[in-house]
């Protein structure tokens, strides 16, 4: 079934491409903005200097103490900037979100229209959701921090490095179990509010809660043969980025066309990861109905 859904999930985001290119689209305009500033500032500094042609290939640090002292009121407000770029992110990714799922939902109706009315019609359910998910990752990260210093003040008058070392790697093992649980109950509740169309967020996490402990296995292991494919794009491009030349602007030209196409993938992982949770959901719920059904018929 996995590989049935896999397959199925994969041809839905190859018929809906265009899709993949509204994110980039909406992406490539949020990091425009963001560095927009900075790029500006750096030319102010930079295009009538000198040291501009070493910085393409070389840094300087000397050089970097000088241009944050002199441009320190616009690198002071970048923080506040990119915290409020961030918050828009997400408000828009949640939003495409529910376009998302209603257009993998009904797969022949995936007109634009359709597209921008599931995310109009679910956003402020789905934003619940997503602030709730936020909440509890932020709360991981707490856990991991205390148990960061924990472990720092158990062997803080201790020489024995091995027993830290295996404390702090599952530590940071239990962070990510953490945050992928999260991550799959918050797509799951997602999913289960498009499919039955629920207007309680709290009645679709009790019932993602139910469905997960039963089918635990599967959707871990479409989750997790997911994310391998996502891990596995980023090593290539780390791998492909090693051999690129580092010639000025040639380099640069090559990295960026690069890390376009590895963005492009990424988004293409994201719908591959919102068609599978919808299409396993699907496949798992309404299996046992139609088996009660079919007894049921038997019976009578």
């Amino acid at each position: 079934m996995i590989k049935r859904e896999l397959i199925e999930s994969f041809r839905n985001v190859v018929y809906n491409f265009k899709f993949v290119l509204l994110f980039f689209a909406t992406n490539f305009f949020i990091a425009l903005t963001l560095s927009i500033q900075v790029f500006q500032t750096l030319w102010e500094n930079l295009s009538k200097s000198l040291i501009s042609q070493q910085m393409v290939t070389n840094s300087d640090f000397l050089w970097y103490l000088q241009f944050r002292n002199l441009y320190s009121t616009q690198l002071d407000k970048l923080p506040t900037t990119i915290i409020v770029a961030a918050i828009l992110y997400i408000m828009i990714q949640t939003f495409f979100s529910g376009g998302l799922l209603t257009i993998f939902n009904n797969i022949k109706k995936n007109d634009i229209i359709d597209f921008f009315y599931g995310g109009v019609k679910y956003w402020y359910r789905f934003i619940k959701v997503t602030i709730i998910a936020i909440i509890l990752i932020a709360i991981a990260f707490v856990i991991n921090d205390l148990l960061g210093d924990l472990i720092t003040w158990a062997y803080s008058k201790t020489d024995y490095v091995l027993g830290d070392f295996i404390l702090r790697s599952a530590r940071y093992t239990i962070l990510i179990f953490l945050i992928g649980t999260v991550v799959i109950i918050s797509d799951y509740t997602k999913v289960d509010i498009l499919f039955r169309d629920e207007n309680s967020i709290w009645e679709s996490l009790k019932r993602v809660v139910v469905f997960l402990k039963r089918n635990f296995l599967v959707v871990f292991l479409v989750f997790f043969v997911l994310s391998l494919i996502s891990i596995g794009i980023a090593i290539l491009y780390n791998i492909v980025g090693n051999y690129i030349s580092r010639k000025p602007y040639i380099y640069i030209i090559i990295t960026f066309t690069v890390q376009q196409i590895l963005i492009i993938f990424r988004f293409g992982i994201k719908m591959l990861f919102a068609s599978t949770e919808l299409n396993i959901y699907k496949a798992l719920i309404i299996e046992p109905i139609r088996v009660r059904f079919n007894e049921e018929t038997k019976m009578e």
